[in-house]
């Protein structure tokens, strides 16, 4: 498949968003509500990933076979090539932290269960279990590639599905209501706020990546309705409206009460699968600004600027004892972390990627 630049791109901004979330800088006046507003809500850049992965590979793969063994070898090996080699620099880079925690963990009698959390960790296996207190925050954005690799698994599952049901924009869009439907059941069941620490035995269950599953078909829907409404040709200025349509609801969601709508989390979804399945097709200013070098080499270097800004927070409170102020470190964490992502993209990610794939990978 010929990689869409705009959605490169659109990586950069999620993951910024995450950044800002975790860093934010406070500003005076009107700006700085409207970044405020921005960073309050950089944690959707999550969602935003889980969707476009959906997105790509129910594009890539909606026409592939991924019967045999050998497909299947493939295209795991693929997905583990792209995420793991970066996964565990980062877990090396804060490893240097893991020490302290394990020791406290030993006076209090805990050594046994932090030590399978850090192999838990390792094996990206760490959000497949409910939420307990033994869970180690060992640079903790991983969690999200740990239910990452658990759509991994079920994708070849729910593409034969998908397929068995004979495609159609008609039935695409049923399945949008039925994913909607239960999206915000979902939601409504973890007490209204998608991101707080379900508590109890059934909600600890919902802690599980498959409750939000739903999120990823979101994405996998996104990219069969754009394979199907491609044969039609419809007009550019359609996708453009579609567009800005997506933007609006996932403005939508910021500005509305989500604590008591059960509509939030859907609005927000639907949104950013209209806004990824628009920007693959659209054209003009938009795609041209989303082309920008810039832009494409940030959006390449995103999953190291997710995975790497926990490592240079740790790191920089290490050897900046006494900065003059938070926002003047945030800033700082910000900046390291944009400047080390692309280099890590640059001068690790992108060989050691290429060299795996050529040495383990048939017909990459």
């Amino acid at each position: 498949m010929q990689r869409i630049s705009s959605l490169t791109s659109l990586r950069f901004f999620a993951a910024i968003s995450v950044l800002l979330f975790h860093f934010p800088i406070h500003f005076p006046g009107h700006l700085g509500k409207a970044y405020g507003l921005l960073s309050a809500h950089g944690y959707t850049g999550v969602t935003f990933f889980f969707i476009l992965s959906g997105f790509l590979l129910s594009t890539i793969y909606s026409e592939k076979s991924l019967n045999s063994k050998l497909s299947l070898v493939t295209f795991f090996g693929k997905r583990l090539i792209r995420i793991v080699p970066t996964y565990w620099l980062a877990l090396l880079l804060t490893s240097f932290f893991l020490d302290g925690t394990l020791r406290v963990a030993k006076s209090q009698g805990h050594l046994f269960e932090r030590l399978g959390d850090v192999g838990l960790h390792i094996s990206l296996l760490q959000a497949w279990i409910p939420m307990s207190p033994f869970r180690l925050h060992w640079n903790e954005p991983t969690w999200s590639v740990s239910v990452e690799v658990f759509y991994y698994l079920l994708f070849p599952v729910i593409l034969i599905l998908i397929r068995k049901t004979k495609s159609s924009i008609s039935r695409i869009c049923i399945w949008f209501v039925i994913t909607s439907t239960v999206h915000g059941l979902i939601y409504l069941i973890r007490g209204g706020n998608w991101n707080q620490t379900p508590t109890g035995t059934f909600r600890d269950i919902l802690s599980l990546p498959f409750s939000s599953l739903t999120v990823f078909l979101f994405g996998m829907l996104g990219g069969l309705l754009v394979k199907e409404l491609t044969k039609l040709r419809i007009d550019p200025i359609l996708w453009k409206i579609v567009f800005w349509f997506g933007c609006a609801l996932v403005v939508l969601f910021a500005i509305i009460d989500q604590e008591t709508n059960p509509f939030a989390q859907v609005i927000l979804c639907t949104g950013m699968t209209l806004v990824v399945s628009s920007a693959s097709q659209i054209t003009g200013c938009i795609q041209q600004f989303l082309s920008l070098p810039l832009l494409l080499i940030l959006g390449e270097a995103s999953y190291a600027l997710y995975l790497i800004q926990r490592p240079v927070d740790e790191w920089l409170k290490f050897i900046w004892k006494h900065p003059p102020s938070t926002n003047i470190y945030h800033a700082t964490v910000i900046i390291v972390s944009l400047l080390a992502s692309v280099a890590i993209w640059y001068w690790f990610e992108r060989p050691v990627g290429r060299w795996l794939t050529r040495k383990y990978i048939k017909n990459p």
